[in-house]
Order: C-alpha cells, then sequence, then structure tokens
C-alpha cells in the first residue's frame, strides 16, 4: 500500500468521476458556470476543458456538501461518497487479472519473459494542433500505453481498479506503407491523463521493429470469449515471449508448440522483414 496526495490523487479521482454516470450532470453544470464566469473564455473549448480538469473536484465537493443541507436533496449516494474524494491509501499490484486477461506494471515485465504490459483504447478526446490552437477538434482517438501503476483505489463504499500509463504522444505513433501501426515508446503525451480504468482497455503487444530499433510494431490480438469458458487453458492470458527475432520462419515441428496467437506474430514481424503486404 502507498498513500497519495497531491497532482496523482487528483487525476486518480478525476477519472474515476469523468466514468461514473452519476456525476454527468454536475460535470454540465460546472462547465456552463465556467462559461458564465469567465465570458471572454465561453467559445474557447481547451481552455474551458483544462480549467474543468483543474477545479471539478473542489467545487464538486462544495457543491454537493451545500446540497446535502436540504432535507429533500436529490444527490445519490454514489455521490455523496464520491464528492468527498476517495481514501489516500492506495493498494497497488504487480500484476492483476482483468476479465480473464492478465496485466502487469512494465517494472514486473521487465524482469519476466513475458510482455503484458500493453495496453490501447479509443475515446472521445480534444485534439489540439498547437498549443495556440483556440479551436481543437473534439474526436474518437486511438491511445497507446504502457502501464507503470497498477491502483485499486478505495471510494470507502466501493473500489476501482486504475491503470496509470505512460500514454504515447500522437506524434510517436504513425502507420507505415505496409499498413502497420508504429509506436515511438520513448515519446511521451498526456501526462495530465496518465489513468485510466481498467476495464477500459485492451491488451496489446509491441514488437521491435526489425527495420527501425526506434519503433515498435502494434500487434493486436482478437478479443477471446471469456465468459463461456470451460477449462482451465481457455482462460490463459495471451503471452508474448521477448526473445530476439529470428529472420526465418520456424520449422513446422516448431509451429506445432506454439498458438495462434504467437503465430501471427511472428508473421508479423516476417511481413515486416520482407515488406510483404
Amino acid at each position: 500500500m502507498i498513500s497519495v496526495y497531491g497532482k496523482e490523487m487528483h487525476q486518480a479521482h478525476l477519472c474515476i468521476l469523468q466514468n461514473t454516470e452519476d456525476a454527468s450532470p454536475y460535470f454540465i453544470e460546472h462547465l456552463e458556470l465556467l462559461k458564465l464566469l469567465n465570458p471572454r473564455f465561453s467559445k474557447n473549448e481547451k481552455w474551458l476543458k483544462d480549467k474543468q480538469n483543474q477545479t471539478f473536484a473542489f467545487w464538486l465537493k462544495e457543491r454537493v456538501s451545500n446540497e446535502l443541507q436540504f432535507p429533500d436533496n436529490n444527490v445519490s449516494e454514489t455521490m455523496r461518497w464520491m464528492s468527498c474524494g476517495p481514501n489516500h491509501v492506495v493498494q497497488t499490484f504487480s500484476g492483476y487479472q482483468v476479465n480473464g486477461v492478465d496485466f502487469n506494471t512494465k517494472e514486473r515485465d521487465n524482469v519476466r519473459s513475458v510482455q503484458n504490459s500493453g495496453v490501447f483504447f479509443v475515446a472521445d478526446a480534444m485534439q489540439v494542433s498547437s498549443a495556440k490552437d483556440k479551436n481543437p477538434k473534439t474526436d474518437y482517438m486511438d491511445f497507446y500505453g504502457v502501464i507503470q501503476q497498477i491502483w485499486e483505489v478505495d471510494c470507502y463504499k466501493f473500489r476501482v481498479l486504475l491503470f496509470q500509463c505512460d500514454w504515447e504522444n500522437v506524434r510517436g505513433i504513425k502507420v507505415d506503407e505496409l499498413g502497420f501501426t508504429l509506436i515511438n515508446l520513448n515519446r511521451k503525451g498526456h501526462l495530465n491523463d496518465a489513468f485510466v480504468l481498467a476495464t477500459h482497455v485492451k491488451q496489446i503487444f509491441y514488437i521491435e521493429d526489425p527495420l527501425n530499433s526506434q519503433w515498435s510494431v502494434v500487434v493486436r490480438v482478437p478479443d477471446r470469449d471469456y465468459q463461456g469458458a470451460d477449462s482451465e487453458e481457455e482462460l490463459q492470458d495471451i503471452e508474448v515471449e521477448q526473445q530476439p527475432f529470428e529472420a526465418t520462419m520456424p520449422s513446422i515441428e516448431t509451429l506445432d508448440n506454439i498458438d495462434g496467437d504467437q503465430i501471427a506474430i511472428i508473421c508479423v514481424l516476417e511481413m515486416k522483414q520482407y515488406g510483404w503486404k
């Protein structure tokens, strides 16, 4: 367990609030208040978004506290607890199974022969072309990251599992001529949005591009149905062994001992190596 205060706890709390249905009306109310109090910025979406992220949690606590003074208030039990903020004592893990898939922190991956720290999710996000962009576009955006910490946040009446990730900067993502998504894992971005609900991400793997070691190929695996699994074998997570790239395909005998997901990854590397389409 660790004690968390300041920016990290604020980010974790905001992430949970943004994914709490009962909090949605409060976000709308707070945004309208910001526009009213700051008419100069009422049409500056980036400024409003940043200001809301900075001030919402503090405003919510006071807003709900005032509302609770009236006996006929409509504050839900969820918001009674959420508005006060989570417990500052956080349970941490180096690995956690979510919906049948094992996720690890990057630190744990570094001492193991498998990779389970890569994550991907799609979110409705504001896309800004530059720091001076006053008219950003809001659209669905792909996020690629690496899990740095796994937190189980205690909200007193319930617990929420969060992944704290290093997310890749949009300039560190590209699609090559073969259609492969490439990530530069050294370009960090979205520093103020490090947290994501563990149930919102999908696991992916990063395989070093054999043509350029500064970039990694994103390998996605098909969703698996864990609901109807009848055997322990079906519930096993997908693991990518971090072994040196081989320039030749494995023999037929070797392929017999490799599952379909690993064969798919080998094929990706072969296609990259020889420029196959």
